[in-house]
């Protein structure tokens, strides 16, 4: 029997934005994004992976490029303004949670837009809130939702069990590391789609 639904974030209940926040500095000024790009990427590679702190990041963002812009973006990254909400992914975790489904999103995160999307208030809805960046703080252990330790430490930590759970994300790969911890799952294509195969394998209306 099904009682937990748990929801990947970007690419599910938002849509994802490659490079954002360059996007938007490359709106302002007149400069090519691939520049800035090329100056940051390993820095964010390292953030992502939790060698840097958001303040040691900004730090060495401003060793990368010029004190003024590197402020501005991360200014940007904080801002969650221009982030696109799926309005029935959120609708449909509100109706799941009416009929007595456990929602919880797990996802993989940093710092910065973890605090950014709670004043957003996206974190609201679900009944728990499992992001990759506070693992890592609480832990000190890089636990990815591309490893089956990402799913090992739903299950302690909200003790559920993957034959009662599913799983919805918009990467194929994630969800094959779901099925074979045995987890249920559907790969988001879009909502009309989800709310479709989540119906027909709950054998409710949503």
């Amino acid at each position: 029997m099904i009682k937990n639904i748990l929801f990947d974030f970007g690419g599910v209940m938002v849509a994802k934005e490659s490079w954002g926040p360059v996007r938007r500095l490359e709106d302002k000024y007149d400069f090519n994004k691939w520049f800035i790009n090329k100056k940051i990427e390993s820095l964010i590679l390292d953030f992502e992976k939790w060698l840097l702190s958001a303040d040691m990041f900004l730090f060495w963002l401003r060793k990368k490029i010029w004190d003024e812009l590197a402020n501005e973006l991360y200014d940007f990254w904080q801002d969650r303004s221009d982030v696109i909400p799926f309005k029935e992914m959120f609708i449909l975790v509100k109706n799941l949670r009416e009929k007595g489904y456990n929602c919880y999103l797990v996802s993989d995160t940093n710092s910065i837009h973890k605090n950014a999307n709670k004043l957003s208030w996206f974190y609201d809805v679900f009944d728990e809130v499992i992001l990759s960046c506070d693992i890592w703080y609480s832990k000190q252990e890089d636990i990815k939702k591309w490893t089956t330790k990402m799913f090992d430490y739903v299950f302690e930590e909200l003790k559920i069990f993957p034959n009662e759970s599913i799983f919805i994300d918009d990467l194929q790969e994630n969800c094959e590391l779901a099925n074979k911890v045995g987890i249920k799952t559907i790969l988001m294509k879009n909502p009309k789609q989800v709310i479709s195969d989540l119906s027909g394998i709950l054998g409710i209306d949503l």
